[in-house]
């Protein structure tokens, strides 16, 4: 009732002014609880308390911030910032389409705003989303762009983890001589790092890929 109320005597441009500053707000309560969670994977679930507490509102403000993106390069910056910072509690509290829409209205907000880095998060995570549902030729336009950013930004981690899934792509879809390449250069970060257990997990991989590409001595 109170909102009816007010809506109804705020004058224009009052109330972009309030969509803007609550759009930004509801941006902070949603970095904190990822940031929560970042700082002690022990704090899920009181990431997750804020995190659903404040949904409403997070979401609003994403969607406006989709819808103004052309308007303000700030604003641009906001929506991607938004599928950034909810990488990882979104998915596991809301369906992975709707992960998808919010990453495609930052992936054309980053782009409208040259927006190098946050094209590339959105890049690497709309891939890791349509591998997860097994849409692979999709997945696959997206990783390799998200690989080539992350490249020419020096981004390792996101090099690494773009080559990894786009190997795990081309494998399900029989395009072997690529999938050795990434699982080659990902193996090599990988060894570069000394940790065992994912050097195992990506030799089990290229051997897979060079015997399904016939490449049978490099398998062994």
């Amino acid at each position: 009732m109170i909102h009816k109320l007010i809506k109804a005597e705020v004058r224009p441009s009052e109330k972009i002014l309030t969509h803007r500053n609550l759009a930004f707000y509801y941006f902070d309560i949603l970095k904190d609880a990822n940031d929560l969670y970042e700082s002690d994977e022990d704090a899920l679930e009181s990431a997750l308390n804020l995190f659903d507490l404040d949904w409403f509102n997070i979401q609003a403000g994403q969607k406006w911030s989709a819808l103004k993106n052309t308007e303000d390069a700030k604003i641009a910056k906001l929506c991607g910032d938004f599928c950034k910072e909810a990488r990882i509690l979104m998915p596991m509290r809301h369906p992975t389409d709707e992960c998808i829409e919010w990453n495609e209205s930052a992936l054309t907000a980053s782009r409208e705003s040259e927006n190098v880095e946050s094209e590339k998060n959105n890049l690497l995570s709309l891939g890791m989303q349509l591998h997860s549902l097994g849409i692979y030729d999709k997945a696959i336009e997206y990783l390799e762009e998200a690989q080539s950013l992350s490249n020419k930004l020096g981004h390792v981690g996101d090099e690494k983890h773009s080559l990894d899934l786009l190997g795990q792509c081309c494998l399900r879809t029989g395009n072997f001589e690529r999938a050795i390449e990434c699982f080659a250069k990902v193996l090599e970060f990988v060894r570069l790092e000394g940790k065992a257990s994912k050097e195992m997990e990506i030799l089990n991989l290229l051997a897979q890929a060079c015997f399904q590409g016939n490449e049978y001595e490099r398998g062994n």
